[in-house]
């Protein structure tokens, strides 16, 4: 039998956003396992999108998640707990067959789900990461296609301390520029184009952010969208003034 194609690396060295990229830019079909000590996180890719994800942190399932979203009273949540433990069956399967939700509005909670455990895998700044190449089987009855662009831009929107992009940027005195010919593989919205058009590889970072479609945080998440969608590049680093930033996205 011959062996799978695995990458491994770890998110310290290699953010999620640029591995998601590079997989879909060749429409790998694998598996991604994130782990951070006993926590577990796997997302299934096909066709250069995303169709399922898993997490073996109770907080991630299904029932509390719906519960957390207001789907679900707790005695609802309480009642499929008991069945899951007697039936053995899907948690989505128990909910329905209880009349708590329709089958369209647990498509809708899992579609939700999923982003969730997504995003959370954004706040991540350490652990280990597995893609294991190939298909996998399609046991989940409930499957969704996000494109992995939309689930980047999403993600670092949601990222709790924009801090920590600016960092994988640079400092506040890099120059970036426009990647010639490049292709987004995500529609931009009109204030996110004419940011682009204003890299111009001669403003420094901290002004480039300044001229941003919000405050800097803002401006700065939507730097490293571009520039883990291949749209812009550091070119230099300048003697311009250093800066230090604050968590709210001001300097001092």
């Amino acid at each position: 039998m011959s062996a799978k194609f695995e990458y491994r690396g770890n998110l310290a060295e290699t953010p999620l956003p640029t591995m998601l990229v590079k997989i879909h830019r060749y429409r790998v079909p694998g598996v991604l396992t994130a782990q951070r000590r006993e926590v577990a996180k796997r997302v299934y890719m096909r066709d250069g999108n995303v169709v399922f994800a898993t997490s073996n942190d109770l907080n991630d399932s299904l029932g509390v998640f719906m519960m957390k979203q207001g789907m679900l009273t707790r005695e609802q949540f309480d009642e499929s707990a008991r069945r899951l433990k007697a039936e053995g069956k899907r948690q989505g399967e128990v909910l329905i067959e209880m009349g708590a939700v329709t089958p369209e509005r647990l498509t809708a909670a899992v579609a939700s789900q999923v982003s969730s455990i997504l995003w959370s895998l954004f706040d991540w700044d350490e652990g280990e990461v597995t893609f294991e190449v190939g298909r996998f089987r399609a046991d989940e009855k409930i499957q969704i296609a996000i494109s992995v662009p939309d689930v980047v831009r999403d993600g670092l929107m949601k990222v709790a301390d924009a801090k920590v992009l600016v960092k994988k940027i640079g400092p506040s005195w890099t120059i970036l520029e426009r990647v010639p010919d490049a292709v987004a593989g995500i529609e931009l919205d009109p204030a996110e184009d004419l940011f682009l058009s204003v890299v111009d590889g001669r403003t420094p970072l901290l002004e480039l952010c300044r001229k941003g479609p919000g405050d800097i945080a803002r401006s700065a998440r939507v730097l490293y969208l571009f520039l883990c969608l291949d749209l812009i590049r550091r070119k230099a680093e300048s003697s311009a003034k250093k800066f230090q930033w604050r968590t709210e996205g001001k300097v001092r």
